[in-house]
């Protein structure tokens, strides 16, 4: 938790505070993982808060929980008229008046605890989920299938689309990732493996069986191999404010798409290219899958992504420039201002550069 004195200050800009940490998951066995036992979370996002406490949703391989996250100041006293200073049990008899609970003031601090736990929502492997702009239902992806949740009820959801054939031989096509519209709550957006993009609206059938959009990129069938198949996906999609773009993270870049254009992608800059350094790492972590979100800012000038050993970096949209920031729990003290990264890939550095093989895909 952060301290109180830094909690009643207010940062300024390009300085940041980490208000409070807590451990997702606790490490448990899943049958599906013989060797390998996977407890990280996948995506975490915020709710819609009615009051003064903060909904966080947090995802793993299969679990899914709700967090409230609230900031106490006061503690209720244990006053009771029933009940002596040393705590003994008062007669009934002598009791003559009574005594209103008070609330005593104690240091500020933030409590996450786990108010609701989405059990057995995927037996296997969940991809990825998304929350819908009305905040009570909201889209699990699996390998194969899309299911409809409410948020009221735990144990019951409804399949909108499911690509299982009857034979594993048929398959040509897995589900990786999928988007709601951020203002319309029956419009979403799915993802298969093979870097398309499709848009389904709700109201024109209960299910994905007819999209209403669909953005298709022109393929290069002479640079198709095995690891070109494997990297295709797309990790994260986001619209920007005004919904006019739409930005897919890929795994050494990003491209931003146009809404009304569904044949190709009007930018496409390499953000990432100190990846492709590493390959054999990368492949050989199996990072292929892992999920960085990205965010815009209100002026859809700036944006920023995650990336491996607690980087994440910031952009500007109609400049190449970007800055690589690090983010550790040393560096999260009151008033912290982050100091830009500079990543070398030659092996000839410079003091104020990182070497490349101090990047962590783990």
């Amino acid at each position: 938790e952060r301290k109180q004195e830094s909690k009643a200050q207010v940062a300024h800009r390009g300085q940041v505070n980490a208000h409070t940490s807590k451990e997702g998951t606790e490490p448990e066995f899943e049958y599906l993982k013989m060797l390998k036992i996977e407890h990280k979370d996948n995506k975490v996002d915020w709710l819609f808060n009615r009051n003064q406490v903060y909904y966080i949703a947090s995802t793993n391989k299969n679990r899914r929980k709700i967090w409230p996250v609230a900031n106490a100041d006061q503690r209720p006293a244990e006053l009771h008229a029933w009940k002596a200073e040393e705590g003994k049990v008062r007669a009934p008899a002598v009791i003559t008046t009574k005594q209103v609970p008070i609330s005593l003031p104690i240091i500020l601090m933030t409590e996450a605890e786990p108010d609701k736990i989405f059990s057995n929502e995927h037996s296997y492997h969940l991809n990825s989920m998304q929350i819908n702009s009305d905040h009570t239902t909201k889209v699990s992806i699996r390998d194969l299938r899309i299911s409809l949740w409410n948020f009221q009820f735990s144990n019951k959801s409804i399949n909108i689309w499911d690509i299982k054939p009857s034979n594993v031989h048929f398959l040509t096509e897995l589900i990786t990732y999928s988007h709601y519209y951020p203002f319309h709550c029956n419009t979403f957006k799915y993802e298969p493996r093979n870097g398309d993009l499709g848009i389904c609206n709700l109201k024109n059938s209960p299910g994905c069986s007819r999209l209403t959009f669909f953005f298709k990129e022109k393929e290069d069938r002479s640079d198709r191999n095995f690891i070109r198949q494997r990297i295709s996906s797309f990790s994260d999609h986001n619209f920007t404010n005004s919904c006019k773009y739409f930005m897919r993270r890929h795994y050494q870049t990003y491209k931003t798409w146009h809404t009304n254009l569904g044949n190709r992608p009007f930018k496409t800059p390499q953000r990432h290219i100190y990846i492709t350094q590493k390959k054999c790492a990368y492949n050989s972590n199996n990072c292929t899958g892992d999920k960085f979100k990205w965010v815009w800012n209100r002026s859809e000038k700036k944006h920023a992504t995650g990336s491996y050993t607690n980087f994440f970096k910031r952009f500007k949209r109609q400049t190449p420039q970007d800055f690589t920031l690090e983010s550790k729990r040393k560096n999260s003290v009151p008033r912290m201002t982050l100091s830009p990264k500079k990543i070398c890939i030659n092996k000839k550095r410079k003091k104020f550069q990182l070497s490349i093989d101090s990047i962590l895909f783990s």
